[in-house]
C-alpha cells in the first residue's frame, strides 16, 4: 500500500486516523496518496490551458474547484490583479486559503452557479474541470 502523504493543516477530512476512505470523495483519496495536480490532463494539459488563458497583471481571475490549490498556484505566478476560487467543500476552502498571500487573493465557499461574486467581475475564468461535448476536442479557458 501506498504511504499516506500528510496534508497541510488538522483538517479531519484530509489527515489523522480518522479519514473515511469510503465515504471520501475521489479527490481527497488521491490527494492523500500524493497526486496534487487533479485536474483531467494533469500538469501538462493545466499549464497549456493556463498558457492560452493568458493572465496578465489586469485580470480578476475566477477558479471554479481549485482543489488543494496547485492550478492556483500556477495561475498567480502572473501576478493578476485578484484571484477568487469558488469551492463547494470547507475543507477545500481552508487548504487554498492557506496558499494565498495578497490582498486580492482569496477562496471563498460557493459554487459556479452561485458565487456570491459581482456579474462582469471576472475577465478570467477557469475550472478545474470541464468533460467537453464529443465533438470537441479540447476546452478553451473563458476569457
Amino acid at each position: 500500500m501506498n504511504k499516506l502523504l500528510p496534508i497541510k493543516g488538522d483538517d479531519s477530512k484530509l489527515s489523522g486516523e480518522n479519514f473515511n476512505y469510503q465515504k471520501a470523495p475521489g479527490y481527497w483519496v488521491l490527494a492523500r496518496m500524493g497526486k496534487r495536480v487533479l485536474r483531467p490532463g494533469g500538469l501538462q494539459l493545466t499549464k497549456i490551458m493556463l498558457n492560452n488563458l493568458n493572465i496578465q497583471l489586469a485580470d480578476h481571475v475566477v477558479e471554479f474547484a481549485p482543489g488543494l490549490g496547485a492550478t492556483a498556484k500556477l495561475a498567480l505566478e502572473n501576478h493578476p490583479a485578484s484571484y477568487t476560487a469558488v469551492e463547494q467543500d470547507k475543507t477545500a476552502v481552508n487548504q487554498v486559503n492557506r496558499l494565498l498571500t495578497g490582498s486580492n487573493q482569496q477562496c471563498i465557499v460557493g459554487k459556479a452557479e452561485d458565487t456570491g461574486l459581482p456579474d462582469s467581475s471576472a475577465t478570467a475564468i477557469f475550472p478545474h474541470s470541464v468533460n467537453p461535448p464529443p465533438c470537441h476536442d479540447s476546452v478553451t479557458p473563458l476569457r
